[in-house]
């Protein structure tokens, strides 16, 4: 082999090294899929609904609920603050549904192939028939139809009593949940008033997989399961009552299940059982 030759067979593996490294990624639908078997995710779901379009944003709302202690006299005391309960998240979106744009089974190839085959005259039949499906009465209603079947994921199951659970999906974000609500606004119509495109602002409470899956794994602590503690410097069991039964009074309970005689004389960094207190 010449020199050349291996040049320029290094040079066309280099163009298509960075051919493949800048081609356009492949173009990922967002779906929302329907929840058929809410035990075992990954093999029930159901019917899937694909956005026309990808949405330009989305955003996600998270909060949880404190109860606050209002001493009488004074000033209430943030540190004082507890957090009693998390609530669900929500996941808000806006999707786009265009009739018009969505050119149905018609495609260049398509159009291409079809002067090929049969000259102009087949072009003109093509174009003729793509204005009658999109602008004539009795035309294609996809827009009214997809926003009709994410208004029935708002309805109550017969047998479940309760709207389904949904997943909506895309790229890394997988959130599952029931719909809250939907807010849909026709802004064009076909002559005849069929709906031809349609903002839908759509509400999901529930939470994103990955944290389910998480929160499942960690172990769960609270004041009616027994837990161990270690003491700090200075500790003394009155201060654990209160840190995890919120009452001072309860040290009698930590000091009965740690068998301690005399709860002014604690070892630090000695381990102690916290029981339940049902």
């Amino acid at each position: 082999m010449s020199l050349i030759q291996s040049s320029k067979g290094k040079a066309g593996s280099v163009k298509a090294a960075v051919k493949k490294k800048l081609s356009p990624a492949k173009l990922e639908k967002a779906k929302i899929q329907v929840i058929t078997n809410p035990r075992n995710i990954s093999s029930a779901r159901g019917t899937a609904l694909t956005v026309q379009f990808n949405p330009s944003e989305y955003s996600i709302q998270r909060h949880a609920r404190a109860s606050v202690r209002r001493p009488l006299g004074r000033d209430s005391d943030p540190s004082r603050s507890f957090a009693v309960s998390g609530d669900l998240a929500t996941l808000s979106v806006t999707l786009y549904f265009d009739t018009i744009t969505d050119l149905h089974n018609t495609s260049l190839t398509g159009m291409v192939s079809a002067v090929k085959s049969g000259g102009t005259a087949a072009l003109k039949s093509t174009a003729v028939q793509l204005a009658k499906d999109q602008f004539l009465p009795g035309s294609s209603n996809k827009s009214a139809d997809t926003c009709a079947e994410l208004m029935r994921l708002l309805k109550f199951n017969s047998e479940t009593h309760q709207p389904p659970l949904v997943n909506f999906v895309w790229g890394p974000l997988d959130f599952e949940g029931r719909v809250e609500s939907i807010h849909t606004t026709y802004t064009m119509f076909s002559s005849d008033g069929t709906p031809v495109r349609a903002k839908v602002d759509l509400r999901i409470t529930g939470s994103e997989r990955q944290d389910m899956n998480l929160a499942r794994q960690l172990p769960f602590e609270s004041p009616d399961r027994t837990k161990e503690r270690t003491l700090a410097q200075g500790d003394q069991l009155w201060m654990v009552a209160s840190r995890e039964y919120d009452d001072p009074a309860q040290w009698k309970v930590i000091a009965e299940a740690n068998d301690i005689l005399n709860p002014r004389k604690l070892e630090t960094a000695a381990t102690l059982k916290v029981p339940s207190i049902k």
